[in-house]
């Protein structure tokens, strides 16, 4: 899963992007989290009003500051899509990657910290 938290260097995109990496870590996620700032990407979300956050390319929120909570919602709607998008990464007990799915610490440094777990286990 990526989060981004869409909107220039104005402290309500600033707030935003914080509530975003608060919200990711509350929810337990290995996860990315972006500062986009770039106008013309932003754009090109379809976001004509910052701050906004977006997960997995969907626009989630425009023309406001997410809270933490409501960041937790959009996170706990997108989960579902995010793991159906994992299906097939395992094989085996073992990630495409060669990550053991029995360990996490090591699957989560070899899966590039996508959310949970690459296998989804």
């Amino acid at each position: 899963m990526i989060i981004q938290a869409l909107g220039g260097c104005c402290k309500k995109s600033q707030t935003n992007y914080e509530n975003a990496v608060k919200a990711a870590a509350a929810a337990g996620l290995f996860t990315t989290v972006e500062h986009v700032t770039d106008m013309e990407q932003i754009m090109n979300l379809g976001v004509l009003a910052t701050p906004g956050i977006a997960i997995d390319g969907k626009v989630m929120a425009s023309g406001r500051v997410s809270t933490v909570a409501q960041i937790l919602e959009m996170i706990e709607k997108r989960r579902p899509v995010a793991a159906a998008a994992r299906q097939g990464c395992c094989e085996d007990e073992k990630c495409e990657c060669e990550c053991d799915a029995a360990n996490p610490e090591k699957q989560k440094d070899c899966c590039h910290d996508q959310s949970e777990t690459c296998c989804g286990r």
